[in-house]
């Protein structure tokens, strides 16, 4: 019983250290976080002032309406 146990460890372990489906979801989470960062550096202030009317906006039960 404990034999089988310990080699049904081993193989589940072999398995999950092949298995790279979880690499692609952290780069595609580095992508995600170095494109914000480009987005708020080109957009800094508008961006967040945007966002802040959005949410009070949004809280207040109202739709959002962005003009300059």
């Amino acid at each position: 019983m404990i034999t089988a146990i310990i080699h049904f460890i081993r193989i589940y372990a072999g398995k999950f250290v092949k298995n790279e489906r979880g690499v692609t979801a952290v780069e595609y989470a580095i992508i995600g976080v170095a494109l914000s960062a480009v987005v708020i550096a080109i957009f800094d202030k508008d961006l967040q002032v945007f966002l802040e009317e959005a949410i009070t906006s949004i809280s207040e039960g109202g739709a959002v309406s962005y003009s300059e």
